[in-house]
């Protein structure tokens, strides 16, 4: 599934990204795209992973990103960066972050904390039964099965998927 996410900054450390999905080391802003200057060039690079598949992500002057989110429970979304530049004589670089999940992003992972467990399947039982409600990011994470239902299906198939992970 292609995740679109307005300011994804929020859901994870606020001080990396700016609301348009730019960084700003060193005295230079980065947008994520090769930037050619005078004497040289700054780099940059944003990448996802989510399930075994890497995806390259340039944020829109909006700040707007698309990206993989595997919907196979538990598998988190990491975001990965790196910046350099080459200006004159000078070089350097080196600077980004490896690997930082968006624990909001991992699918089974209703509660929002940060890990998929049986209090994600005990909120979902109780969604059902009427004594809780869910924002959208809630019910794209309950639809379990991805049949366009919240059901006792997809309690069924998260109580599997955490036994499982769990060794239980």
């Amino acid at each position: 599934m292609i995740q679109t996410y307005k300011n994804w900054s929020t859901v994870k450390n606020p001080n990396e990204f700016k609301s348009n999905g730019t960084h700003t080391q060193d005295g230079h802003t980065y947008n994520f795209t090769r930037q050619t200057v005078k004497d040289g060039y700054y780099e940059s690079v944003l990448f996802f992973q989510s399930g075994g598949v890497f995806t390259g992500a340039v944020p829109d002057s909006n700040g707007y990103v698309e990206f993989y989110v595997s919907t196979k429970v538990n598998h988190s979304v990491n975001y990965f960066t790196e910046y350099g530049f080459d200006v004159g004589l000078t070089s350097g670089g080196g600077g980004g972050t490896n690997g930082i999940e968006i624990y909001k992003l991992t699918f089974g992972n209703i509660n929002l904390d940060y890990s998929v467990n049986v209090n994600d399947a005990s909120l979902l039982q109780q969604y059902l039964s009427g004594n809780a409600e869910f924002d959208s990011l809630q019910m794209y994470h309950a639809d379990i099965n991805r049949d366009g239902k919240i059901n006792v299906q997809d309690v069924t198939a998260l109580q599997t998927a955490v036994a499982e992970y769990y060794g239980y």
